[in-house]
Order: structure tokens, then sequence, then C-alpha cells
């Protein structure tokens, strides 16, 4: 199996594994009472050890579990409206690898760039406790990309991507640099 059939393949299982979540997440909302089990479970687990802090805070657990009734069951379509950006926000990042890596001049398809981007989404979310996924983010682009489009353009990508957020960053510290200025 080549560099396109392990993306490939690993795509598919990232895809999979997205998937399984978002039911699993998704049956949890939409029964309720997420954080009340949330909490009983944790109560299990500790054995009773936390029971003392977890008790206090069951009230705010009921109200997080009838705020998410409320939110699920009358406005049914702000989850809708929130996936479908969602979507299109994650497309935009595929979109966005596939243009560059084809300046970079790599022969990249469409559904190639939508795999980089969903493997590496699966890496940066698995990751959640490094903030802004530093490093996790740069390497899964660089491992995945070094064997489909060689090494220079695998480098460069990141570098692209990296420079994109600090292009944003220094606007922005720039905007605050002079609205501080004139308050």
């Amino acid at each position: 199996m080549g560099s396109a059939g392990a993306l490939r393949g690993g795509a598919l299982l990232a895809a999979l594994i997205l998937f399984g979540g978002a039911v699993v997440l998704a049956l949890a909302l939409f029964h309720g009472s997420l954080a009340t089990r949330l909490e009983r479970w944790l109560t299990r687990l500790t054995r009773g050890r936390f029971a003392a802090l977890l008790e206090a805070r069951r009230g705010a657990y009921a109200a997080l579990d009838e705020r998410l009734r409320t939110l699920l069951g009358r406005h049914g379509g702000t989850l809708a409206w929130n996936l479908a950006t969602a979507l299109a926000g994650w497309l935009l990042e595929a979109a966005e690898a596939w243009l560059l890596l084809r300046l970079l001049g790599a022969p990249v398809t469409v559904g190639q760039a939508i795999a980089l981007e969903a493997l590496v989404s699966v890496a940066r979310a698995a990751a959640f406790a490094v903030p802004g996924g530093l490093g996790v983010q740069d390497l899964g682009y660089h491992a995945l990309l070094r064997g489909l489009v060689g090494e220079p353009a695998a480098a460069a990508f990141v570098l692209l991507k990296r420079g994109r957020d600090l292009t944003w960053i220094a606007i922005a510290f720039l905007a605050r640099v002079l609205s501080s200025r004139s308050e």
C-alpha cells in the first residue's frame, strides 16, 4: 500500500471515529440529563471520594441539562446550522490545503487534501490539552505529506500554514495597539 492508500485508509478510519463519536454525543445530548449522568459516573468512578464536591454542584448539573434540553428541543435548526458551518469551515481548510499544495507544485487531488485535513483534525482534537494544537498539527501535516509530496514541499506547506496564523496574529496585535493609542 502506497502513501496515497495509507492516507485513504487513515482518512476512512478518522471519519469512522469522528462519526461514531458524533453519534454517541448526539444520543447523550438528545436524551437529556448528560451532566447528571456524568456526575453519577464520576461518583462511581472515584468511589465517592469527591461525592461532597459533586453533590455541591448537583444543582449546576441539573441547570446545564435543562439548558441543553431547551437548546436542542426548541431550536433544532441551531444544531443543524452549527453542523453546517463546522463542515463548511473544515472544507475551507481542505480547499486551502489543496491550493497551497498545488502552488507548491505538489500533484495533490481534492480528495487527498480532504483526507489530509480529516486526519490532522482528528490528531488536533485528540491532543486537546496542547494549546492551539501547536506541534501536533505541524507534525501531522509534515508526516502525512512527506511521503505524499516529498520533504521540501511538506516543510514549505507547514511553514505556509503557520505563516497564515502569524499574519493574523500580527494584524490583531497591530489593531489592538492602534486602538489603544486612539483612546
